[in-house]
């Protein structure tokens, strides 16, 4: 039985099938009909292949496929096929895959057992050099090429798979990038990740792989860059920004989506969630890193400004109407347009090659993001390299993007081009203070100070760190005499606390408040306690808070001294979240101002570290 249907498209069929409907209304059938060889026509160069297909009873006009895989046939919504069944389809015994892109190789390292799990439930139907894809999440699709069968001398050239059928992955070896010639719109290396025949529809679907079906956001903590030792180059995930963090539901592959940080403004990026687990060593090599750290993220942009070590942020996830595909971007910058005054001689194909190379790669598919301030290409004139910035008219409320092989056109404008000029964004505020401090976790100390000591610091030690870790906010004071090593203990918990869970610290030797003014005091304790408190966990070390003498019998000066303490004791008090560890020769050297608030005491608890001559 020979006929002839027309091509419809449905996402939610996530597999290699194709089913045969009467109507485009009506509903799929899971009725087995057969496997047919399908010849496209009315096409320059009609595309062939064998499939299995899904009916109940003819006659048929229409066949259903997942617009994915009817891009990777070749074919689309409103092409006509014509159907011929195919009546003798062997066994087959083995067959030999090859992943089409780096990536899709590495969601398989990371999906093993889920391919396997879902192969025969997604295709049955293989021929040597077809193409196939592989659903192995909702908007999530891995792409094959079939290298061999067996048996290789099938009458079709089709073999039908079996859970008998052994199935060989051969392993993608990334490949060097070739670089473009000719057209903008040539071919070369190997195919990239659904870019070979896929039309608008297929990207529209493809774009849900990258955005969340509704609002839903997360909060990390960035992990400091000192605790960051690899390579982002081995990770192969585009030269965009983006964020790196273990995936909340536990699933077993990675997930790519479109993210906002948010205010202080849009900053648009992706966010990567990785497994739990990877064959890939780079990628376990992150995995592992935060599992050490639970609840934090990896920037691939320390340069971002919002990108603050230690500080939490907000991820918000795109939706589909979040996104916006732009499809014409304008060079705009009047440095770059100023080549012999005329915006005419921009070689705008040279932009476009440098676009398409930057962005084009064969271990990784994803959109482009249009960032707010524009994309900047660097571009050879007249001996000299000028960067020109590609901006969007679009509103970047929504994020603007386009695919790596959909190339926007590109527009040269005028300098005083008020259309372009009014789109430009206005320079973002710097989020972060102009006072900054030192993580003092992170400065090397030689702690063979400690030998003569260190059982009964580190006694110390053990006894403020599990206190404190059963706290959000707990406040130590720890007394001892001139060489005690109080300040080496401090470099110890600093350094172990961000060792094992990154805490952040600062710390401030209090005798450099001698002959301050409470005013310079206040601001600079405020400052201290706002830094850190953005970045909790987090500890503020106090050393020689006994930096002023109360035994005094100037009433004025008493007065002061008191004054000085109360402040510190309520800014300390009413700064929620941080933990505070001071350092003084003894408890009795400090006022009742600073020891206690409104009856409430400012230390959980004192430690005091025995001097070297007391050994």
């Amino acid at each position: 039985m020979t006929f002839v249907v027309k091509i419809i498209e449905n996402p939610s069929q996530l597999n290699c099938f194709g089913y045969l409907l009467r109507t485009p209304t009506t509903t799929p059938s899971s009725h087995a009909f057969g496997v047919f060889h399908c010849t496209q026509i009315h096409a320059n160069n009609p595309a062939t292949f064998v499939i299995q297909v899904f009916g109940e009873q003819s006659p048929f006009s229409f066949i259903q496929f997942h617009p994915i895989f009817a891009h990777v046939l070749g074919v689309a919504a409103g092409d006509e096929l014509v159907l011929e069944p195919v009546s003798q389809i062997p066994t087959c015994t083995s067959m030999e895959i090859y992943p089409e892109t780096y990536e899709d190789w590495n969601v398989i390292e990371t999906t093993a057992v889920v391919i396997e799990d879902l192969f025969l439930d997604q295709i049955r139907i293989v021929s040597t050099g077809m193409q196939f894809v592989l659903f192995v999440a909702q908007n999530v699709a891995v792409k094959f090429r079939v290298l061999s069968t067996t048996p290789a001398d099938a009458p079709e050239g089709a073999v039908i798979a079996s859970n008998m059928t052994e199935v060989l992955v051969a392993p993608r070896v990334q490949s060097k990038k070739t670089p473009i010639h000719g057209s903008i719109n040539s071919q070369s290396g190997p195919p990239r990740s659904f870019a070979d025949k896929i039309g608008d529809s297929a990207k529209s679907t493809i774009l849900n792989q990258f955005t969340c079906p509704e609002e839903r956001s997360r909060v990390l903590r960035i992990l400091s860059t000192d605790l960051v030792d690899f390579d982002f180059q081995h990770l192969k995930f585009g030269n965009q920004n983006y964020i790196i963090a273990l995936n909340e539901e536990r699933s077993s592959m990675i997930r790519k989506s479109l993210v906002n940080i948010g205010k202080p403004s849009n900053q648009f990026l992706f966010l990567i969630e990785l497994p739990q687990s990877s064959c890939n060593e780079y990628i376990q090599e992150v995995i592992n890193l935060l599992q050490k750290y639970p609840g934090h993220c990896i920037t691939s942009s320390p340069e971002l400004h919002q990108f603050i070590e230690c500080t939490t942020i907000k991820i918000n996830y795109l939706t589909p109407s979040d996104v916006t595909v732009v499809r014409e971007l304008y060079v705009s910058d009047e440095s770059a347009l100023d080549i012999d005054g005329d915006a005419s001689d921009i070689d705008l194909k040279a932009i476009r090659n440098v676009l398409y190379q930057n962005f084009n790669s064969d271990d990784v598919y994803l959109p482009v993001i249009v960032p707010e301030d524009g994309i900047f290409v660097d571009l050879p004139v007249d001996g000299t390299t000028k960067s020109f910035r590609l901006e969007s008219r679009h509103s970047h409320d929504n994020c603007n993007i386009f695919w790596p092989d959909s190339m926007p056109n590109i527009t040269a404008v005028y300098p005083n081009d008020d259309t372009v000029a009014s789109k430009r964004p206005k320079p973002s505020e710097n989020v972060e203070s102009a006072v900054s401090f030192t993580n003092f976790g992170t400065l090397n100390f030689s702690k063979s100070a400690l030998r003569n000591q260190v059982d009964q610091i580190v006694a110390v030690y053990n006894e403020i760190t599990t206190s404190s870790e059963s706290k959000l906010e707990y406040r130590a004071l720890i007394t001892g005499h001139h060489g005690s090593g109080r300040s080496t203990l401090l470099k110890l918990i600093a350094n172990h606390s961000f060792l094992e869970n990154c805490v952040f610290s600062v710390y401030i030797n209090c005798n450099g408040w001698k002959s301050k003014s409470v005013e310079t005091v206040q601001k600079q304790l405020s400052d201290a306690l706002k830094f850190v408190q953005k970045r909790k966990p987090s500890i503020l070390f106090l050393d020689n808070i006994d930096f002023l003498n109360v035994n005094l019998d100037d009433e004025d000066r008493s007065k002061f001294v008191a004054k000085v303490y109360y402040y510190i004791a309520k800014a300390l008090f009413s700064t929620p979240d941080v933990s505070i560890v001071a350092t003084a020769k003894s408890i009795h050297d400090l006022p009742p101002a600073l020891l206690a608030v409104d009856s409430k005491r400012l230390f959980d608890s004192v430690f005091e570290v025995v001097s070297l001559n007391q050994f």
